[in-house]
C-alpha cells in the first residue's frame, strides 16, 4: 500500500521550517541555496540570505541573474544595499559573472 503524500500539508511544513531557520540564522552570515533544473542540468536557482534579506534568482551555465529581493520581518530596508555588495563579493569569489537585475 502506498502512503499518499498532502501536498499542502507538505508546502505548510516547508514554510514554517523556513520561516524558522531565517529566525535562527546569523545576520552576518552569507547562507545559500541551490535548487537545481531538472530537465535543464545547466541551470537551477539560488536563494541567499544576509542581514535577514532573502536574495535570489536563477543560474545559467556560469551566470547568476538576481531577480528576487525579499526584506523578512526581522530584516530592515536600510541593509539591502549591503547585502547585495556582500552577496556580489560572494558570487565573484566563486568564480561566477552575475548580472544584477535588481539595481537595474
Amino acid at each position: 500500500m502506498k502512503n499518499k503524500i498532502d501536498f499542502k500539508e507538505a508546502f505548510r511544513e516547508y514554510a514554517k521550517r523556513e520561516l524558522e531557520f531565517i529566525e535562527q540564522a546569523d545576520p552576518n552570515k552569507v547562507y545559500h541555496r541551490v535548487i537545481p533544473n531538472i530537465k535543464e542540468k545547466d541551470c537551477g536557482y539560488i536563494d541567499f540570505l544576509y542581514k535577514k534579506i532573502v536574495i535570489g534568482g536563477s543560474i545559467v551555465k556560469d551566470t547568476v541573474y538576481l531577480n528576487k529581493l525579499r526584506v523578512t520581518k526581522d530584516g530592515r530596508k536600510e541593509d539591502i544595499e549591503e547585502a547585495l555588495a556582500k552577496i556580489k563579493e560572494v558570487i565573484n569569489k566563486g568564480d561566477m559573472k552575475l548580472v544584477d537585475n535588481i539595481n537595474s
